[in-house]
């Protein structure tokens, strides 16, 4: 008969069951490393977004303190941040009727329009009844400076009127805006993620910018 081979069955089994363990424990230590330093630098993003949060809410108040509120609007849609224009807008209160003005107008309709996009209740409420505020407010002056100086185009004038034609640019601008916004208003006036006063306000809103629109001949109206 052939001589045994002298081989243990204990050669085909796993031997290594303490280094499993060991293993096991490195991988959940690992595991949970890389949590914290996913969660740590996490944290750190959010700290650094908050900061530069911060930077740009300062900003845009140290312009509008300064006395430069169109340059802090412009700042703000610029920025296209819908959280610092609704902070400046806080700050301003242009519903006040003391710091709104002909060119803070022209400057704040755009951020309006797109903060009236955005998905936080609180923004497009304030958003719409401020963009109304400004439309009762220039309505008019913007409608009747841009009729005066489209009669005046066709009529020979001696000489140029500063002051009415920088008046003429700011209402063209302000007239841009309102177009813009009335688009802006299209899906709040129906509703979409809106409560149903804010639509109501948007609707009526909408409509008063549209017979404004439709009776300036623009091709924004609605």
């Amino acid at each position: 008969a052939a001589a045994p081979l002298d081989l243990s069955i204990s050669e085909f089994l796993p031997r290594a069951s303490g280094q499993l363990a060991i293993a096991s424990k490195t991988v959940r230590a690992e595991m949970k490393t890389g949590l914290a330093d996913a969660v740590l630098s996490g944290h750190a993003r959010f700290l650094g977004v908050l900061a530069e949060r911060q930077e740009e809410l300062e900003h845009v108040a140290a312009l509008w303190r300064s006395g430069d509120g169109p340059a802090a609007f412009e700042y703000v849609e610029g920025l296209g941040n819908d959280s610092v224009t609704y902070n400046l807008l806080k700050l301003a209160r242009l519903r006040n009727g003391q710091s709104a003005t002909l060119d803070v107008c022209a400057a704040a309709l755009p951020a309006l329009a797109r903060l009236g996009g955005s998905p936080f209740e609180d923004h497009v409420k304030l958003a719409v009844a401020t963009s109304k505020f400004l439309f009762d407010s220039f309505s008019e002056l913007v409608r009747s400076t841009i009729e005066l100086q489209r009669r005046e185009r066709g009529s020979a004038r001696g000489g140029v009127d500063v002051s009415r034609e920088e008046r003429a640019q700011k209402c063209g601008r302000c007239l841009a805006g309102f177009e813009e916004l009335a688009a802006a208003l299209a899906p709040l006036a129906a509703g979409d993620a809106t409560g149903a006063r804010t639509a109501r306000d948007a609707a009526n809103l909408r409509a008063k910018l549209g017979h404004f629109l439709e009776a300036l001949g623009s091709g924004g109206a609605c």
